[in-house]
């Protein structure tokens, strides 16, 4: 493409007249909250003509130590909003912990079971950049275009990987985390899927989503339980070890919730492997799995009560 003088010259003088700090956001590394920041998260799914629909919270459960370093704890509300009885809204949005490294603009996961911490978010990719890390393991995605998003009162980096169209487009954003979630694997949405919907630190909203997805505020309320017409407050405390693994993985259930079915899905949430629990301590069989990152799911009754993610290796 001919660039022309006068082009380059609108470019300077558009650059000049920005405000002072406006300019200054473009060179800034926002990094994530210190404490009281609320992901709310929208999930649906379809069977058919039938569909439900949930919400997800994903919020900071103060710090802890692991290993003598500091992490962000995070933890799981998975509400249902419209239970119809056709299919299970994802609730993949586990529980874990974070860190974050502001120099490399790197944040790192580590979830129950793992011994070792796995990238989570790379604030530095540039164009045609591949998606590594925890996120990476759900898809291959190349960064397309980089741009910025106001969040609060600040502009944020935005690093985009594709966008198939209304709430569906998948981003990461400087000091949030992905337009799936915090910890939502970043897959495009057909038959099901969830997005984020707000995020807010100290009860106060500094993002919403685009329409038509937003703004929808309710599930960064505090008080999303008890919102009219939601019901179905569950917590999602799968425990699964070792994570990653490469053979069989043990998962620990409260003994009041047996017998129970567990399913083991791909990232587009066909079933590979399913098994009727009767056991608290249990162990399930995944080495016929390839390599990559899959959803663990418990069923009671026909309802998911729980889920989480493993790596197989």
């Amino acid at each position: 493409m001919k660039v022309t003088a006068r082009t380059l010259i609108c470019a300077c003088l558009f650059v000049l007249f920005l405000p002072p700090q406006t300019k200054a956001q473009f060179n800034v590394y926002h990094p994530f909250p210190d404490s009281n920041a609320v992901w709310g998260m929208g999930s649906a799914c379809l069977d058919g003509q039938c569909g439900d629909a949930a919400y997800i919270q994903n919020y900071y459960a103060g710090d802890t130590l692991i290993a003598g370093i500091l992490y962000k704890k995070v933890q799981t509300i998975y509400v249902i909003t419209s239970n119809n009885g056709c299919c299970s809204p994802p609730g993949i949005m586990i529980p874990g912990y974070i860190r974050e490294d502001t120099i490399a603009k790197r944040v790192f996961l580590r979830l129950d079971g793992m011994n070792t911490d796995t990238l989570l978010y790379d604030f530095a990719l540039q164009l045609e950049d591949t998606l590594k890390g925890f996120l990476g393991n759900c898809y291959v995605w190349t960064v397309q275009s980089i741009d910025s998003v106001v969040v609060g009162s600040s502009f944020r980096r935005r690093i985009n990987f594709y966008d198939f169209g209304d709430c569906n487009d998948l981003s990461i954003i400087e000091g949030i985390g992905s337009t799936m979630g915090l910890i939502g694997c970043m897959t495009p949405a057909f038959e099901g899927g969830s997005g984020l919907r707000c995020f807010s630190v100290d009860g106060e909203v500094l993002y919403n989503a685009p329409a038509p997805c937003g703004p929808d505020i309710i599930p960064c309320d505090i008080q999303l339980a008890v919102e009219p017409g939601i019901s179905g407050l569950r917590q999602l405390p799968v425990q699964i070890a070792p994570n990653p693994a490469m053979g069989t993985v043990a998962i620990d259930f409260d003994p009041i919730l047996l017998p129970v079915e567990v399913s083991i899905t791909d990232m587009a949430g066909k079933i590979l492997i399913r098994e009727v629990i009767f056991k608290e301590h249990s162990t399930i069989d995944i080495s016929s799995l390839a390599k990559g990152l899959y959803v663990v799911q418990v069923e009671q009754d026909g309802s998911v009560i729980s889920s989480g993610k493993i790596i197989k290796q």
